[in-house]
Order: structure tokens, then sequence, then C-alpha cells
């Protein structure tokens, strides 16, 4: 009897993981607060939902995300029908790590352990219309990250583009085998309408059910299949 492998991975990889894989941008978007025509094409791309189903928002929210080998980039459309009203008492560099929250304000949170149980291990940025960051990790307000953030205001809404450092916020170099959650989440409190890329839970934006799992990277494994036959 012999063994007779059959090396496919001579021919081909499999991709092995069902999860969506966060895009990779060829090119990096400029994180200057606009969202410029072209800029975000190869990106993932949500319109977020009000919680639980309560109908359509009324601002919409577009996001984009994706990420080069160094950082996470995300961006944020947000139609405003009243913006001389938008609540943005957080004005200077000075007040981060405020109540960013109870502004006007889109929040990027990202688990790089996929610890859906372990709310102590989400990375937490929340940003309002003037810019000004408010970031956590868990509950620890005072644990800060180099982000690049900016914010653009027209009369019909205002936009947010921040660049998160990986391997700062990670821990880890990515490989593309790490699962990582997101969520991308808007709140406006003169409506109270907030709003997720998944439109899950009222218990809070940390919730697991307003979150989606995507894989770091391109992450494929050589398979080796082997036959055996009668000589």
């Amino acid at each position: 009897m012999t063994i007779k492998p059959l090396l496919l991975s001579a021919l081909c990889a499999f991709t092995l993981f069902a999860e969506p894989v966060i895009p990779f941008f060829q090119k990096s978007p400029a994180v200057d607060g606009v969202i410029s025509s072209g800029e975000y094409a190869h990106a993932a791309t949500f319109t977020l939902k009000k919680i639980k189903g309560r109908g359509e928002p009324t601002n919409a929210t577009t996001v984009y995300f994706g990420r080069d080998k160094d950082n996470i980039y995300v961006a944020y459309d947000c139609k405003e029908q009243d913006m001389p009203n938008i609540r943005a008492q957080f004005k200077t560099p000075e007040e981060r790590d405020n109540s960013v929250f109870s502004d006007d304000c889109i929040e990027f949170q990202f688990d790089p352990w996929n610890a859906p149980n372990r709310k102590e291990a989400i990375r937490q940025f929340i940003v309002n219309s003037n810019g000004i960051l408010y970031d956590a990790l868990g509950t620890d307000r005072w644990k800060d990250w180099d982000v690049a953030v900016k914010t653009s205001k027209s009369a019909n809404g205002w936009q947010v583009e921040l660049a998160v450092p990986i391997l700062t916020v990670c821990g880890y170099t990515p490989t593309g085998a790490e699962l990582w959650r997101l969520n991308l989440a808007r709140n406006n409190p003169r409506l109270k309408e907030p709003c997720t890329m998944t439109g899950g839970s009222p218990k809070g934006f940390n919730s697991p059910e307003n979150f989606l799992t995507y894989r770091s990277g391109e992450a494929t494994t050589p398979v080796t299949l082997r036959t055996t036959s009668q000589d």
C-alpha cells in the first residue's frame, strides 16, 4: 500500500473562513474631514439603522471603513436637517475625554479580541461635529491613542474621518486570521435616535447585538489531501 499526497496547495489556496474581510486600501484615504468622490470606492459601506427597527432615521448616516497596513479608516457622512441647532458643546482639543457622547456624535467601537462578553475589551472612539474626541478602553477614559480625527460641516450635515492605529490599538500585528468585532453608530440626543450598523439592541451601543464581525485580512491556508491506494 502507498499513500499518495494530493498537494492542492500547489495549485490553489482555499479561504476557510465565512466572515467578511475588512477591505484593504491600496491608496489610503486622506484624513481631512471631507469624504471626497471615489475616496472610499473600495470601502465597506453601511447605512445606519435606528435601533430595534423603529422606522427610518430622521437624518441618514452613511459609514465607510477599511484598512491599510497601519490604520483602520472610518468615515461618516451625517445628514442633518437642523444644523444650526445641533448639540456641540465641546469645542477645544483640551476638552478631549469629556462627555462628548452627550453631543451630537458618532461612535466607533472596536474589539480586536472578538470577546463579546468582555466589554472591557472594547476600544471606544466618539467624535462630535467639532472634531473633539473621547477615546477609552472599556470604561477607562484616560486611555488615549494617537488617533487622527478631522471633521467638516455644511448646510446639510457634517462629516467625520478617523484613522485608528492598528498596532497600538490592537496590541498585536494582524495576520489576517483574527476576528474583529465592529460597531459604527451615531447618536442624536435632540431627537433621541441612536443608530447602529445592525439596528440591534437599545440596551447600549456596546451590546453584542450592535456589532458585526470581520476578519482582519485575507487569510488562506494551504490544504493537503491524501489518498490511499493498493499497489
